[in-house]
């Protein structure tokens, strides 16, 4: 089996990357290319790989497309030896439309530092990095499916290694340096990390971690190659503050994640949290996530959430406002998602046309009082977010004029159920913070 994966991708490999036989076709802007059909590949200067060094200085960003004459050519490839012995190459930014990198591409490019492989890229040649000496950092893209024997040999200076493809790339032979297993940090995405730990030479790396950055202050790991979670701040503070928006997406080192959850215990006990928005691409909150947020007085959570953990927003007494977008209530772990006082002060904001399925869905009804998104005055009838001839037109049946009634109805009535003066449990723990 692994003898047919190689042979199919070591065909790929040569497709992707055919030596030249004859000088490179044509140059702009001091790249040089051959031309294969309406794709062109970036090659070296001159007829063979040696007649020239260190054509490529600097910066060198190698564009999606190159326009020569009257045509327009896909840039696919990166030949053998493109960018052999040219030390003084600083950075190298490759496209998203480069699919295969080929044999001692960047071999002795001493000059780099760091290189990032696309998510378009799915094989990487042999010796491709050899001898990249100040070569740290390496991130690889997503699709990437097989990596050639001692493609990144001589990088002695390795210390992060990031790869966000789900599954590992295919090794048959060694690729990197013994140090680099011993010392580097091999990053991964959490739901991957027992697949690289049972992966042939990916097995071998002694620091196996998750992925994890910062993006507006706010942390996160990759779940998967197009996922990501909102994670506990990692320094000593490990507190967030003030007003937090989280967004449906986020983009790291040039690749884009869907932020689909917020991990347990995310934002436990930071008492200086006002407000927080969670985006729609959120699916799942993780219990306890803001347990103890005794400063928090609004939350909106988005139409995506499915699912609430235990004790999510317990002790966050000071809540006035609790929005929730979704026209499917979340299901709740338990009553303790929220705290009683919560339940009895807060109000609950939900669709209009879904007050009835709140006031009847699990530990839901429990808040004293739910009002309709939108509520008499704003012109909204039919909770469609938009102010217009449907919300005027008479309903085809009695039956729809009743149903609208009766949640313009509960919508707009005072609730004659909640408590003057609820009561609490305090929060059991002092934190480190000084909190009761």
């Amino acid at each position: 089996m692994k003898q047919t994966t190689l042979h199919l991708i070591t065909l790929l490999i040569l497709a992707l990357t055919t030596l030249s036989a004859t000088a490179h076709d044509f140059e702009v802007d001091g790249i040089y290319y051959n031309i294969n059909g309406t794709e062109a590949t970036v090659t070296y200067q001159g007829s063979s790989y040696g007649q020239y060094i260190n054509e490529y200085t600097g910066d060198v960003t190698i564009p999606e497309t190159v326009t020569y004459g009257a045509t327009t050519y896909s840039v696919t490839s990166i030949d053998h030896y493109a960018f052999y012995e040219c030390p003084d190459l600083t950075s190298i930014n490759i496209p998203n439309s480069v699919i295969g990198i080929g044999n001692y591409a960047f071999y002795n490019c001493t000059g780099l530092e760091s290189v990032i492989i696309p998510n378009s890229v799915i094989g990487i040649g042999r010796n491709a990095f050899v001898s990249c000496g100040r070569l740290v950092n390496i991130i690889l893209g997503s699709s990437l499916s097989f990596i050639d024997e001692s493609a990144f040999f001589h990088c002695d200076n390795l210390a992060s290694i990031t790869s966000f493809s789900s599954e590992p790339p295919y090794i048959y032979e060694p690729v990197f340096p013994i140090d680099a297993l011993l010392s580097a940090n091999l990053h991964i995405p959490v739901k991957s990390i027992s697949a690289y730990k049972h992966a042939d030479y990916w097995e071998d790396f002694s620091n196996i971690v998750e992925i994890s950055f910062e993006i507006d202050g706010i942390w996160y790991c990759a779940l998967t190659d197009n996922t990501a979670m909102v994670i506990q701040r990692p320094d000593e503070d490990n507190s967030y503050h003030g007003d937090v928006i989280i967004p449906d997406s986020v983009t790291y080192q040039g690749f884009t994640f869907s932020v689909s959850a917020i991990d347990a215990s995310a934002f436990e006990d930071c008492y200086e949290l006002a407000s927080v928005v969670i985006g729609d691409a959120v699916e799942t909150i993780g219990e306890n996530a803001f347990q103890g947020c005794t400063g928090l007085t609004s939350v909106t959570i988005g139409s995506g959430v499915a699912s609430i953990g235990a004790k999510a927003f317990n002790y966050c007494n000071a809540l006035t406002t609790v929005t929730c977008r979704g026209t499917v209530p979340p299901v709740m772990a338990n009553t303790n998602c929220f705290s009683n006082a919560a339940y009895s002060r807060a109000t609950l904001v939900v669709p209009r046309q879904q007050l009835e399925a709140y006031q009847a869905a699990d530990y839901w009804y429990r808040f004293s009082n739910i009002d309709g998104w939108g509520s008499a005055g704003m012109g909204d009838v039919n909770a469609d977010g938009i102010i217009g001839i449907s919300d005027v037109t008479p309903p085809c049946s009695s039956t729809a004029t009743s149903t609208t009634t009766a949640a313009w109805t509960s919508a707009t009535s005072p609730t004659s159920s909640s408590p003057s003066s609820p009561t609490d449990t305090p929060h059991p723990t002092t934190n480190r913070k000084g909190k009761q």
